[in-house]
């Protein structure tokens, strides 16, 4: 199957499970999960909005949206609070001389993934630095999020750096990307600057990555972060016969042996049964 075949699969916010578990955007998309939003996600959603609604508005402050109804969630005071950290940290970084902002900006990513594009929730250009910088909220609380390191980092964020350096390009030439994570609810920001040979490098890599996942029989590499947000984990051969050999190196008297052995039952259910490890 061609990346263009997939192009609906390889979503920016899933990069992190595709490119390591590459059978996982198919299984996904053959058992119908993609579309399941939880109330959280919805919640940070409304916050986005928020979010956006203040910043294209420079007289407003979140607070003005406070008991307004959108899609279903009534902003509250805290909700406010919380969007206005994050809008003044973005009104900080614009105010810089030069500076363009754009928000909930469009990037295209179809020379990474066909026919793709992502939304970045603020866009600042410093043509004159020669930055750009890519900020994200996080309205969530459940897990701290980190961006990584040059050598390991998040993918859904230097996506769209890559994009951003391509698509900007007549403002100037752009030396560097920032990318910077905002968590307001768990008071915590991170932050990563990548070159623009640090940003080729990892389109590269990312390629090879997506076309592994277009494959005829594209392999599963279940681990904690590929496995954590995949909608089809629980139904999973391969993610069982992983957690196994785990608990045969954690309690390796529970296994016999120290090594863990899959249930028939278990190996032979479900349609990923069998599959090879890559």
């Amino acid at each position: 199957m061609k990346s263009g075949e997939l192009d609906l699969l390889f979503r920016p916010s899933n990069l992190d499970r595709t490119a390591v578990c590459h059978a996982s955007a198919r299984e996904a998309a053959l058992l119908g999960n993609m579309e399941q939003t939880s109330m959280f996600a919805a919640e940070g959603t409304v916050a986005h909005t928020v979010a956006e609604r203040t910043l294209r508005n420079p007289e407003a402050e979140a607070k003005d949206l406070v008991g307004e109804e959108i899609d279903g969630f009534v902003v509250t005071e805290g909700m406010s609070r919380y969007v206005q950290e994050y809008v003044d940290a973005i009104r900080e970084r614009a105010a810089a001389p030069g500076a363009i902002l754009l928000v909930e900006e469009e990037l295209d990513l179809g020379e990474l993934i066909p026919g793709r594009k992502g939304t970045a929730d603020a866009v600042i250009l410093f043509p004159k630095e020669g930055r750009i910088e890519i900020h994200d909220l996080k309205y969530g609380r459940g897990v701290r999020v980190t961006l990584g390191s040059v050598a390991k980092m998040k993918r859904q964020l230097p996506t769209y750096g890559w994009a951003a350096i391509r698509q900007y390009d007549l403002f100037g030439k752009f030396l560097e990307v920032g990318l910077y994570s905002h968590q307001p609810r768990l008071d915590h920001r991170d932050e990563l600057t990548l070159s623009v040979s640090d940003l080729e490098r990892f389109a590269d890599d990312l390629r090879e990555n997506l076309d592994k996942a277009c494959a005829p029989d594209p392999g599963y590499t279940p681990g904690d972060d590929a496995c954590r947000w995949c909608p089809v984990k629980e139904t999973c051969a391969a993610r069982a016969e992983w957690l196994l050999s785990k608990v045969a190196v954690e309690w390796p008297d529970l296994t016999g042996e120290g090594k863990a052995s899959t249930p028939v039952a278990m190996k032979d259910s479900g349609r990923m049964s069998g599959e090879v490890i890559e």
